[in-house]
């Protein structure tokens, strides 16, 4: 095993990654996101929304256990999905307004950051395995370290430190990927990087000691990614990620000409999280039918048919369902309803 170097990221541009046998290059005009001015939401659906992710919750709430972990497998879910469902509550939470230190459900937050922390080893990985969707795995519990830091502010010392641990330890996995990474790893990679970005800014007075700390972090995780290789993206779920990576990088060559709606949006959650994302980021004309499709598609889900303790909740459907079990699926469609109801809080829509 090769070890990793100590020297600070080239400032010059890193290699452009390839997609397929395609380059692609970053635009030499960077910060060009179109601006989004979403229109006000109405009040009944606002407070729909507010509803159903309140009664959700209450579920998360019931169901979690004295650790602050969620029982995956007694919900249908398979032992290997527990660090990415773990992952996907806390971001759900945080999306919502809560971290270990303020908000409404910080008492729920703060142990299941804390559970997330005690699967780090110390080179960083989190919950390590041998299977190949660790490094997935890892980059989802990463971004949801970051996102959580980001929000509770740079005092929390403790979260910022197992955060940037995390951060080290998937530059150094990025680096021994020979044969390429997917669409979906590079674009968790690329939200991490802009959440700590992101975090540089709103340091507040800590800023001359602490930005520069979040920078290189960012820094070194965009030059990690740049020096890799594209896999094409065969999946739904990754043809989405693909799909939102070109309009977050503004890597033309990865554009595709139709946007990759999952034919059902409750068995891909987060193949619908990407493509809402990417439509809401391009705003205008794209967004009306992604918003009409999320309503029909997925809003009136939550809950339909079941009984009245799994109100509000998604019944876990097809291959996603069958590996993250029903607390997975719901938190991930949460996720993708929070981005129909223009309430996401997230780094991928700061830029």
């Amino acid at each position: 095993m090769r070890s990793e170097s100590t020297a600070g990221p080239s400032l010059l541009p890193g290699p452009c990654p390839n997609f397929g046998s395609l380059r692609i290059r970053e635009p030499a005009r960077r910060g060009t996101v179109p601006v989004v001015v979403p229109l006000p939401v109405s009040l009944p659906w606002l407070l729909l929304m507010l509803s159903t992710v309140a009664s959700a919750q209450s579920f998360f709430e019931s169901a979690r256990r004295a650790d602050g972990s969620w029982p995956v497998v007694d919900h249908g879910g398979r032992p290997e999905a527990e660090l990415r469902v773990q992952a996907l509550v806390v971001l759900m939470y945080v999306n919502d307004g809560s971290n270990s230190r303020s908000g409404p459900w910080r008492e729920i937050v703060r142990p299941s950051v804390a559970w997330l922390q005690r699967t780090q080893d110390r080179q960083g990985r989190l919950g390590l395995r041998s299977d190949p969707d660790w490094l997935l795995d890892h980059a989802f519990a990463t971004c949801a370290l970051v996102e959580h830091a980001r929000h509770a502010g740079w005092q929390a010392r403790k979260n910022w430190s197992s955060a940037l641990a995390a951060v080290a330890a998937l530059r150094v996995q990025l680096g021994y990927q020979r044969h390429g990474i997917a669409a979906e790893l590079a674009l968790w990679t690329r939200w991490i990087a802009m959440a700590l970005a992101a975090a540089s800014r709103s340091v507040g007075n800590a800023r001359e000691v602490v930005a520069p700390t979040l920078e290189a972090a960012a820094c070194q995780l965009r030059t990690a990614l740049a020096l890799q290789r594209l896999q094409h993206p065969e999946s739904v779920r990754d043809r989405a990620a693909a799909f939102l990576l070109a309009e977050v990088t503004g890597w033309q060559s990865m554009r595709l000409s139709v946007a990759p709606w999952p034919e059902d949006p409750v068995a891909e959650p987060l193949a619908a999280f990407y493509v809402l994302l990417a439509r809401f980021r391009i705003g205008g004309h794209p967004w009306m039918p992604a918003s009409r499709w999320a309503r029909q598609q997925l809003v009136r889900k939550f809950g339909a048919g079941e009984p009245a303790h799994l109100r509000d909740t998604l019944a876990p459907t097809g291959a996603f369902g069958a590996e993250n079990g029903r607390i997975g699926t719901t938190a991930a469609g949460i996720l993708a309803t929070t981005v129909y109801y223009r309430y996401c809080r997230f780094a991928l829509l700061e830029d």
